[in-house]
């Protein structure tokens, strides 16, 4: 997972977090787009995890400029603003979750686990017939275009 958020302190707190769940590492972790950018090119991460509020160029300049990464990360728009026009924008390039600060750090654990593919199997998650339902119903919402946080 690759961090990019303006707050210090939320990004250091979110990486202690991440570093707790199983099958995640943080690999890098910045607060200026431009740094992500050189980061994502470096370490290929398989989610970034990113503030639209970024130094040098914004989170949605960025996810613009990783769409040309192969591999492609997949993202997860993690933010205080949260504009209709901002999270069509997001989900527009990409961003498979759009979660408004402040989050529960359980649901995005469960949102980072269902977009890396690659680490389901290592994942342990408790089965709950409510998340299940839950991820359903948010991935069909996804392929019909409705962005996350409705």
């Amino acid at each position: 997972v690759l961090l990019a958020d303006g707050s210090d302190e939320f990004r250091a707190s979110l990486e202690a977090q991440i570093a707790q769940w199983d099958g995640f590492e943080v690999c890098a972790s910045t607060g200026s787009g431009r740094e992500a950018l050189e980061l994502a090119a470096k370490t290929e991460p398989d989610v970034v995890i990113l503030d639209l509020l970024l130094s040098e160029i914004d989170g949605l300049g960025l996810m613009q400029k990783l769409l040309d990464l192969d591999p492609r990360p997949r993202f997860l728009v993690l933010s205080a603003f949260a504009s209709e026009r901002a999270v069509t924008q997001a989900t527009a390039l990409g961003a498979e979750y759009y979660v408004q600060k402040p989050c529960d750090m359980e649901l995005l654990y469960y949102r980072v686990s269902d977009m890396c593919q690659s680490v389901r199997s290592a994942v342990k998650r408790p089965a709950a017939t409510r998340d299940t339902l839950e991820k359903q119903v948010t991935e069909i919402i996804h392929e019909i275009g409705v962005p996350a946080h409705i």
